[in-house]
């Protein structure tokens, strides 16, 4: 989605005209002839959750990591010093990484989460003069744990970890994010251990200062992960969504999907003969553009 609109600063002196976007792919947008200043704000994709393990009984079985939040930036730049690049900027907003896949076979590790893409803003000539770095993603459950995704540390706020399933039968919490707007981690899902005990989900991380709520791991069983919220006020990190929950006698729960530059959670463990729980897709990144005049 894009949104444009035009409006008065608080200080009723000077125009501003700014756009939202938030979804995923490429935008090129003219630099508005009488701006002085680019206001902007970056949020990337975060990381896919992994699938859940699916072994016999009497095994450890793990569920999926979560997906790693994605960072935010913010800058201010000249519009003078860009327009004399070219007329244009180009605006790639990230994509969140894939969903790890559930296992499919008997004795069987769950498929991987992918890595979310950096958002970017380069002027005409190319030049990448704004990124914020996305999460990667959670490894899908093994017999001997699922690997959390990871954050970048290089960027003005960075997201929350992924969680670990690093205990049989209990996901692993996503970490939350910077209290100044990352992506909040996903949480992994529920495992099994050996006495055969399934485990719920770990919950979502979510911003630490805002009214975003974190996504729910699902209870042990066939019971998914919930998806957490958005910040409402603007720009800035979703919720990490919860991870599904391990189930020793069906199917295993599905992880959640992150809202803006959250990861996704993991899919719960599964008995063999049936599949494990499918992780879920990182939220999307977003950009916000204010052009000063």
């Amino acid at each position: 989605m894009i949104t444009q609109t035009g409006q008065l600063v608080a200080n009723e002196t000077s125009n501003a005209s700014t756009t939202t976007i938030t979804a995923s792919g490429t935008t090129v947008i003219t630099i508005p002839a009488n701006a002085v200043t680019l206001l902007a704000i970056l949020v990337g994709g975060g990381g896919g959750g992994g699938g859940g393990r699916r072994g016999a009984a009497g095994s450890n079985r793990f569920g999926g990591g979560g997906g790693g939040g994605s960072a935010k930036t913010i800058g201010a730049y000249s519009a003078a010093a860009l327009r004399a690049i070219g007329t244009f900027i180009t605006v790639v907003v990230g994509a969140g990484g894939t969903a790890g896949g559930s296992a499919g076979a008997d004795n069987t590790d769950g498929g991987n989460g992918g890595n979310g893409s950096n958002t970017t803003i380069a002027d005409a000539a190319g030049f990448q003069f704004a990124k914020a770095r996305s999460g990667s993603g959670g490894t899908g459950g093994s017999a001997t744990g699922g690997a959390a995704g990871l954050v970048s540390m290089l960027n003005d706020f960075n997201g929350g970890l992924g969680g670990a399933s690093g205990v049989p039968n209990q996901g692993g919490s996503g970490g939350a994010a910077n209290s100044c707007g990352g992506g909040g981690g996903g949480g992994s899902g529920g495992g099994i251990d050996t006495a055969n005990t399934g485990g719920a989900g770990g919950g979502g991380g979510a911003t630490t200062s805002t009214s975003i709520v974190a996504g729910v791991g699902g209870a042990a069983g066939n019971n998914p992960g919930t998806q957490g919220t958005n910040y409402t006020q603007g720009v800035t990190g979703g919720a990490g969504g919860g991870g599904g929950g391990g189930n020793s006698a069906g199917v295993g729960g599905a992880g959640a999907a992150g809202r803006m530059g959250g990861g996704g959670g993991g899919g719960g463990a599964s008995l063999n003969g049936s599949a494990s729980g499918a992780g879920a897709a990182g939220g999307d990144g977003a950009v916000y553009l204010m052009w000063l005049s």
